[in-house]
């Protein structure tokens, strides 16, 4: 994960590799699966758990060189740092031999480097192809032309002369006529188009460039409706003509009055984007710029309130038959001991590196169902609708003046002197994947010392494996049309295979005639329950089960040691109303015992956990999904579930509870949720959020009035945690519960 107090939001786009064009609108033919995303049994060959990040990253290498025809890959981070630099180098290696490579990456986390994903095609030959997952809608492009041509900001809303309804009725047919490989874009609910600024802006929105967000309103007001046209680049300007245009506006506009009011309303939006959506901060902040006329206005909020719905998969398969799985993304902090070269936590990771006894065809379908899966885009498909010249100038601008005593000067004349080509930043694109693999093979030295701390554990051959996926369309949907969030009640349905797997298996710990006790583990980085969840906890301590037999042992980061205090501050409130319900409900001969364990902050090397685990007596699953409430709301997510292996769920158990046992690395919380008032965690917060602002110093950029609605907002949001969380464990009522499961989705999904 990405740290989350910062003032733009963090954005991964999903690249995956192809050679069609709009290939990715065709639905899949295959009659290998109904939709849902499970695959079983898989027979094991061989596999391990690997704890370790350099021998995760050395699994990944070899499974590369390995392969004779494909790579699929699917990854919610890909950078370009050092260590991604050569597993990058890998992957072009395999595919001038002639594998075909095919790269899924998340748009939103990763369009800012659509440049270095351009460079891997070219160097690819052919046979790399990058995609990105989360592609902005038909409705939200359509919201880009209409802020970027739309009312003039001050003035009134009621004013029908400060927006032409002709103008938007010409702009209504451009759309309307719109077909992606002679599909209406319209039916798929995608766009191409680029007209005035809209490019401009979803180039600045994504890449989280405030700048280029305001300049593309506060001057694509000016350009009039009768210099579009969807012919080429009639009525458009050229690269370098809008890139030089573009620039002199900005430099000329950066101090107008109206330029100050729509940058500090966008910053201040991004800022707030991740406390949760009773802000609604993204559409709030924009609607305001588009046209009360404009239809589908539902629509298109609910597309703004969903465009964070990341592909948060984690997947290497080579030739159908080898995968790795598990927390790790693609960067440094997940593939590196603590060193000088990584600047972040070192993360404490899992994943599973598994070899099946034979290709099997479903594992491709799965990938391929992704693939071509409609919210995806091509790298060209991106650059039509959301070309980042702009922003790569901007980027490289900076780093050419970073030793500049004015930054701002030089950063101007610079702009104004040269504008890089697609072609030439590629180029600098290879040149910085060369220079970071000879600093990493130079630099960087794995610590043998660091790794003893973090075993692996083979997997049996002849164990049986279940693969499964969270998505984004409903398992029943022959068609894999978007479906937003989850049906209540319905998560099979639903297609959110992952949590169907724990609900199950948690149900099942209390109904089993042997009442010998047991233990579940689990060991997840992100730990903020979605109401079905914790009704799942629920059950196993309100007495209406006999549970007492088991025991469910919770291990997550702390505030201290996480990459993400927001998420720990809301679900503290959250657990605080566990702990409440829990001592006052626990009767000792009906109800599971509740341990709550904490990773505490280590001084000479900061860790922060990113596993995700969970260990029943039976059965190991490992995966990408977090318990929180957005993996299950909002993110695609897979999983590993190996059965028929006591041998690997006995060691894993071992490795668990001597961590447990070292009062240095972890921490039973229990007695300290259950001690605690409201008041004392709301001043304790208070002080958390405080230093995680000045951490990332977002004062330097916010108002003191935007600072104090921040802390506010954030209050609120605590109080609403504990209280809604409070309110559902209490209730009995299936219809109370589902009214306030869903308002606890619509405040805490994209947390």
């Amino acid at each position: 994960m990405q740290k989350i107090i910062q003032i733009a939001s963090v954005f991964l786009s999903l690249s995956l590799l192809s050679g069609c064009q709009f290939s990715n609108v065709k639905q899949s033919n295959s009659a290998l699966s109904d939709g849902t995303g499970e695959v079983s049994p898989l027979v094991i060959d061989s596999g391990t758990v690997i704890t370790d990040n350099q021998q995760a990253f050395e699994e990944k290498l070899a499974l590369i060189n390995q392969a004779t025809k494909s790579i699929d890959l699917v990854y919610f981070i890909f950078s370009d740092d050092y260590s991604s630099s050569v597993l990058a180098s890998h992957l072009i290696a395999a595919s001038q031999r002639g594998v075909k490579v095919r790269l899924l990456v998340d748009y939103v986390t990763n369009y800012s480097r659509l440049d270095w994903f351009s460079m891997l095609e070219a160097e690819g030959g052919g046979n790399l192809s990058v995609r990105f997952y989360g592609r902005p809608t038909y409705n939200m492009i359509k919201d880009a032309v209409y802020m970027t041509l739309g009312c003039n900001d001050s003035a009134p809303r009621a004013d029908k002369s400060a927006c032409s309804k002709e103008k938007l009725a010409k702009i209504e047919r451009i759309f309307q006529s719109e077909k992606i490989e002679g599909v209406s874009a319209e039916s798929l609910n995608i766009s191409n188009i680029n007209l005035a600024e809209s490019g401009l802006f979803l180039s600045g929105f994504y890449g989280k460039n405030t700048d280029a967000m305001t300049l593309a309103i506060e001057q694509g007001q000016k350009i009039f409706i009768d210099r579009m046209s969807l012919k080429g680049n009639e009525g458009r300007f050229s690269q370098a003509k809008q890139f030089k245009h573009l620039g002199k506006l900005y430099w000329k506009s950066r101090t107008g009055p109206a330029y100050k009011r729509v940058f500090n309303r966008i910053k201040t939006a991004l800022a707030f984007q991740h406390y949760g959506d009773a802000l609604n901060p993204v559409y709030a902040s924009f609607s305001q710029f588009l046209p009360i006329e404009r239809q589908n206005i539902g629509e298109a909020a609910r597309d703004w309130d969903f465009f964070t719905d990341y592909a948060h998969h984690k997947l290497l398969l080579v030739d159908n038959q080898s995968f790795i799985l598990g927390g790790r993304n693609i960067e440094d902090a997940y593939h590196m001991h603590p060193n000088s070269l990584s600047a972040k936590y070192t993360f404490m990771d899992t994943d599973l590196t598994i070899h099946l006894s034979e290709p099997n065809r479903k594992m491709q379908h799965r990938f391929e169902a992704l693939w071509s899966f409609v919210r995806t885009a091509s790298l060209s498909d991106v650059r039509q609708h959301a070309p980042n010249d702009f922003i790569a100038n901007w980027y490289w601008a900076n780093d050419a003046c970073l030793e500049a005593f004015q930054l701002k000067g030089c950063r101007t004349n610079w702009l104004h002197r040269v504008n890089l080509s697609l072609q030439a930043r590629i180029d600098l694109e290879k040149t910085k994947l060369e220079e970071n693999q000879e600093t990493y093979q130079a630099e960087y030295q794995p610590s043998s010392t660091f790794a003893k701390g973090f075993p692996s554990f083979s997997v049996a051959p002849m164990a049986i494996g279940t693969y499964l996926e969270n998505l984004a369309y409903r398992a029943t949907d022959a068609n894999q049309q978007r479906q937003f969030g989850a049906r209540n009640h319905q998560t099979l349905r639903s297609n959110k295979n992952i949590h169907a797997y724990w609900l199950k298996k948690l149900k099942e710990q209390c109904s089993v005639k042997d009442k010998s006790p047991r233990e579940v583990y689990f060991y997840n980085a992100y730990f903020f329950p979605p109401p079905n969840m914790m009704l799942a906890f629920k059950a196993l301590i309100d007495g209406s089960n006999d549970c007492r037999h088991v025991t469910l042992n919770i291990i997550t980061n702390s505030v201290d040691s996480t990459d993400l205090v927001p998420v720990n501050i809301l679900a503290s409130h959250s657990l605080k109303a566990f702990a409440d319900f829990y001592t006052k409900q626990f009767n000792k001969n009906r109800s599971a015992t509740i341990r709550y364990f904490e990773y505490q902050k280590t001084e000479d090397k900061p860790l922060s956990l990113h596993s995700k685990v969970t260990l029943f007596n039976d059965a190991l699953v490992i995966g990408s999904a977090n318990l929180d409430v957005r993996s299950y709301f909002m993110d695609t997510n897979n999983a590993l579930v190996i059965e028929d292996d006591s041998e690997l769920i006995n060691q894993y158990q071992q490795y668990l509870e001597a961590r447990i046992n070292s009062p240095d690395l972890l921490k039973l919380k229990n007695v300290e949720l259950s001690s605690k008032t409201f008041e004392m965690m709301a001043v304790n917060d208070r002080q958390l959020l405080q230093a995680s602002l000045d951490k990332y110093a977002v004062q330097n950029r916010l108002s003191k009035t935007q600072h104090q609605a921040l802390i506010q907002k954030m209050e609120e949001l605590t109080t609403a945690a504990y209280q809604l969380t409070k309110r559902l464990l209490e209730s009995d009522s299936s219809l109370e519960q589902q009214r306030i499961s869903e308002r606890f989705y619509q405040l805490f999904k994209t947390i």
